[in-house]
C-alpha cells in the first residue's frame, strides 16, 4: 500500500513539474499595421489581412495613387511597398 501511494505521489510530482508551454511569438496587431502604413504615406486602407506570414494591405496615398504594402508582423518593418497609377 505504501509503495502504491509513493508511486502515485512521484508520478503526480513529475507531471506537476512539467515545463511551461512554449511562448507564442509576438505579432503586431492590425491597428499597429495600419499605423505603420499611415506613417509611410497611406491615407486610405481598403484591404488589410495577415496572410502568408506578413501583413498585406492595399489602399491609396494622399495623392490618390494606389499603394500595395507588406509589413513584417514580428518587427514591424515594411518588407515591400508598391505605388502604382
Amino acid at each position: 500500500m505504501r509503495s502504491a501511494f509513493a508511486t502515485a505521489a512521484l508520478v503526480a510530482a513529475l507531471f506537476a513539474a512539467s515545463p511551461a508551454p512554449a511562448q507564442i511569438p509576438y505579432f503586431i496587431s492590425s491597428a499597429d499595421a495600419q499605423a505603420i502604413a499611415v506613417q509611410n504615406g497611406v491615407a486610405t486602407i481598403y484591404w488589410l489581412r495577415l496572410d502568408e506570414g506578413v501583413w498585406k494591405l492595399e489602399g491609396r496615398d494622399v495623392t490618390g495613387r494606389f499603394v500595395r504594402m507588406r509589413i513584417d508582423p514580428r518587427s514591424g518593418d515594411v518588407v515591400n511597398m508598391y505605388r502604382g497609377w
